[in-house]
């Protein structure tokens, strides 16, 4: 059985809140693994009213230093040490990230029950920063009027099933089997060598998720979303206010459409929608019309990674 790999969202709301929706966050669970991603205002009621433990959460991601992505995390924060965590946290995000929130802190004369580790992101296109608990996540920098960031999470582990048939023909002890299902050929007791895809089948290859924040459109994210399973991207404005998300650096739905086409996804959440909608069904007809698999991120709806 695949293990749990499932994203809620909290919010879809770009700027500020609005009586119908949030600021962005996100929380993803991979296997045991607890991640938010992004912490607007409002994050701790949503997981709240959601039934989340949050105080158990193993990692944040923050995209960048607007408002509308972090000013929920002091708060957060400070809720986990009255709730007396004492786990070590490791949050990400661009160069800044920690001298915001110690200062928060330090001028709230707030002494914290846990320790933050804090991994500032490399300024590079793309950034291998964890490689462990059975997943992987990637940074993709993004183009933004300040420095920021998307993020691919990708589950890990063998990818081909042991041909069960075929290692019994050949007395493939069991001692063997994970090392062929990591792609390690089979030296039998007599020094021969047997390749690994003899004795394997083709599984269900590695599940990926990936967060695009805000972000003017850039063709250039494209081969590092190629073939995501899940693809979420930001659809600040409709296409007619085309040359407003330029100039705000965000994308429009027709845009987030585009994106996911040429990076043929399966499927395209799209959301950090402007205030000035009420009614966001528009939005994902316009971005229909480009990439069919469109869905709208709605607040509070559990999407499993398939």
């Amino acid at each position: 059985m695949a293990q749990t790999f499932e994203v809620t969202i909290l919010g879809t709301g770009s700027a500020k809140p609005t009586s119908s929706r949030l600021p962005s966050a996100q929380w993803l669970k991979i296997g045991s693994q607890k991640i938010l991603i992004d912490c607007g205002e409002g994050t701790q009621m949503q997981l709240m009213k959601l039934g989340i433990g949050f105080n158990n959460v193993n990692a944040i991601f923050i995209s960048h230093l607007h408002g509308d992505h972090l000013f929920g995390l002091p708060g957060y924060v400070n809720t986990m040490s009255l709730h007396n965590r004492s786990k070590k946290l490791k949050i990400y995000g661009p160069p800044g990230i920690k001298d915001l929130l110690n200062l928060v802190l330090h001028l709230g004369r707030t002494t914290l029950s846990f320790e933050i580790e804090y991994v500032e992101i490399p300024k590079q296109p793309h950034t291998l920063l964890v490689d462990e608990f059975g997943y992987k996540v990637y940074s993709v920098a993004l183009k933004h009027r300040v420095e920021c960031y998307g993020y691919i999470f990708e589950e890990c582990g063998p990818e081909r099933k042991i041909n069960i048939e075929a290692c019994e023909e050949l007395e493939v002890p069991f001692t063997w089997y994970e090392k062929l299902r990591n792609g390690q050929n089979y030296i039998a007791t007599d020094g021969s060598e047997i390749d690994y895809e003899e004795l394997t089948i083709q599984g269900q290859p590695n599940r990926r998720y990936a967060y695009i924040s805000d972000t003017i459109f850039d063709p250039g994210i494209v081969p590092y979303l190629s073939k995501i399973n899940l693809l979420y991207h930001e659809a600040t404005f409709a296409h007619n206010l085309q040359a407003r998300a330029k100039e705000t650096y965000h994308s429009t739905a027709f845009q987030a459409a585009q994106i996911a086409q040429m990076a043929e996804v399966k499927r395209l959440l799209i959301g950090h929608f402007s205030s000035r909608y009420d009614d966001i069904e528009p939005l994902k007809l316009e971005a229909q019309t480009v990439f069919k698999n469109t869905e709208i991120a709605i607040e509070g709806t559990c999407y499993t990674i398939k």
